[in-house]
């Protein structure tokens, strides 16, 4: 009896030790923690769903323009005219993009404005994985590959991500677009060319990144790019007539309605706005709009010249994704208005950072691209309803308002830093 209580007793604790093992190995299992990110990242989104409302959305503007085209053709009849009093804009929505996305918005014009919201969140949900797979497919990296769950989950808890799904913003299509002309690049050099344009007719900044096929190569791209551009623009005016191009550039470009110095404008221009210009954003450390513009204008050129100094790989036939973000960084530093939902594109940065460490262990750059995303993710109205808000709106607080902004400069000096390496011929 006693010695088969023992064998009993023996035997189950072995059984229980196996128990244990085999459930050590599953919650180690890369399977296992991806699915369970994944979970996360579907009940986090879920919950973002619950919070979009029309009465808090960028979407609208598109949506209102698309109306417009249809009953006026010019999507800017609700644009406020240059200099016109603030209360008599109000009422109005104003579109500061040009007319391409509301003609691609023009399906929507047929639903209400709640319906179109709620069918435009779950787009932007599909285009959001589309972009996390193109990343974890161009990246290359063998821990993103691994742990896409990870990836997925990170991706949607950031708040660049919230804020675009919540406000229906378009940033999410533009990184997509992005992400898809380098990874069509070198497989079909013309499709890659129609990305891009359509990227840079959607808003005029991710043109920029048509400099890195210039400097890096494939350089059809870019032709096609120009060539793409230059068909569409033909096929608007044939069909729409010159009248929204010219209310695009009197109304937005040169309208001056635009609150480059509000919070959430996370780029030069809105950095050096909120310092040295007067608005109702912030009261600036000195009343100086030249110097604020002419610093802008330096900083920009400067951003500028580091992308081309970056240079291309030339050990490989074609340049590594870490030179492609130098580029896709310096296009959101230098774009006159960067909103904080545009910085969902980082994940490319991201990604490409994570394989160029993997081939490349240095502690000091992984310390760096951490800061520097982290900074990144920091939202713009983080101060709100703290007691020190007003004095972080004035002077030389002003510099702690917008963290995302240090986070976008360091990201950037980190891919040229590794784009410059000498040992980059090895990073793919």
């Amino acid at each position: 009896m006693y010695d088969s209580t023992i064998t009993y007793v023996g035997t189950g604790t072995e059984r229980v030790r196996k128990e244990q093992n085999v459930m050590r190995v599953i919650t180690r299992s890369p399977m296992f923690i991806n699915w369970i990110a994944l979970l996360l990242a579907l009940v986090w989104l879920g919950l973002v769903w619950a919070t979009v409302t029309p009465a808090n959305d960028d979407f609208k503007q598109y949506w209102q323009a698309a109306i417009n085209i249809r009953e006026h053709n010019d999507p800017y009849v609700t644009t406020p005219d240059p200099h016109a009093p603030e209360t008599a804009a109000k009422p109005q929505i104003a579109f500061p993009n040009p007319p391409l996305l509301a003609y691609l918005m023009l399906p929507f014009s047929f639903t209400s404005a709640e319906a179109s919201l709620k069918i435009w969140f779950g787009l932007n949900l599909m285009l959001l994985a589309g972009l996390i797979a193109i990343c974890i497919d161009v990246s290359d990296s063998q821990l993103v590959r691994r742990y896409w769950g990870v990836v997925v989950l990170l991706m949607a808890i950031a708040p660049p991500t919230r804020l675009s799904l919540q406000l229906g913003q378009v940033s999410i299509l533009l990184a997509l677009l992005a992400a898809g002309t380098y990874w069509l690049a070198y497989r079909r050099a013309a499709a890659a060319g129609v990305l891009l344009a359509f990227g840079a007719l959607i808003k005029l900044y991710p043109g920029f990144v048509g400099l890195f096929f210039l400097r890096c190569g494939p350089r059809r791209v870019a032709w096609w790019g120009a060539i793409a551009g230059i068909a569409t623009l033909i096929i608007s005016l044939a069909l729409h007539g010159p009248v929204p191009y010219q209310e695009y550039l009197r109304k937005v470009l040169f309208g001056g309605f635009y609150p480059y110095a509000a919070e959430f404008n996370i780029s030069l221009v809105g950095f050096f706005q909120r310092l040295l210009v007067p608005s109702r954003f912030a009261i600036p450390i000195a009343a100086m709009p030249e110097v604020g513009w002419g610093a802008a204008l330096a900083a920009i050129c400067t951003v500028a010249i580091l992308c081309w100094w970056a240079g291309a790989n030339s050990a490989k036939p074609s340049p590594s994704l870490v030179h492609y973000s130098v580029y896709l960084c310096g296009m959101l530093l230098i774009a006159p208005v960067n909103g904080a939902y545009n910085l969902v594109a980082l994940l490319i940065p991201a990604t490409a950072g994570i394989r160029a460490l993997e081939l490349q262990p240095q502690k000091h750059l992984r310390f760096w691209l951490v800061l520097g995303l982290a900074l990144a993710c920091m939202p713009p109205g983080w101060s709100a309803g703290l007691p020190f808000y007003e004095t972080l709106h004035t002077g030389w607080w002003i510099l702690l308002l917008s963290p995302a902004i240090y986070g976008l400069a360091i990201v950037f000096g980190v891919m040229v830093w590794m784009a410059r390496s000498r040992n980059d011929d090895h990073i793919d």
